[in-house]
């Protein structure tokens, strides 16, 4: 590793409430002073602290809207974790993910013809897909298919 005229990139903490960046520092080696880097870190400590105040302000002023918002995306963390669980425990292959109940990727085999192309060159020739609640696993490769009808067969 060498050092010569390589000149570390500098780092910023993206506030997550108002988007304003804060510099921590101005290089990756120490050119920040203890007393420079405290006031950095105090100043992350207060914006997030008033974020915070100002999202339990919005929970005590509307708690429909924010339990609906949160009920949201609990579901929808809660669907994909199942999914994730779901593929690994059945061992199935990769494949889309859709977020609509029931429906699954009806519409995006219904209006795009080559959706089997697609999703073959993004998933690889094995993947599963969801249709009307029901798992499909589609094969894509000729030796493949042979290979486990075969098995299938002989069994």
């Amino acid at each position: 590793f060498s050092s010569t005229n390589t000149k570390p990139p500098s780092l910023h903490f993206q506030y997550l409430f108002n988007s304003s960046q804060i510099p921590i520092s101005k290089t990756l080696n120490q050119t920040m002073s203890s007393s420079q880097l405290l006031e950095s870190v105090n100043s992350i400590s207060t914006r997030i602290q008033s974020g915070t105040q100002s999202i339990c302000k919005y929970v005590r002023e509307s708690p429909i809207q924010s339990g609906l918002i949160g009920g949201i995306f609990s579901y929808f963390t809660g669907k994909y974790i199942y999914h994730k669980l779901y593929q690994w425990y059945y061992r199935l292959p990769p494949g889309p993910y859709s977020n609509i109940p029931i429906i699954g990727q009806t519409l995006s085999t219904i209006f795009n013809s080559k959706w089997h192309l697609e999703w073959a060159v993004k998933y690889g020739q094995v993947y599963t897909f969801y249709q009307l609640n029901i798992v499909n696993v589609m094969i894509n490769d000729a030796a493949i298919a042979k290979q486990i009808l075969s098995k299938s067969y002989a069994q």
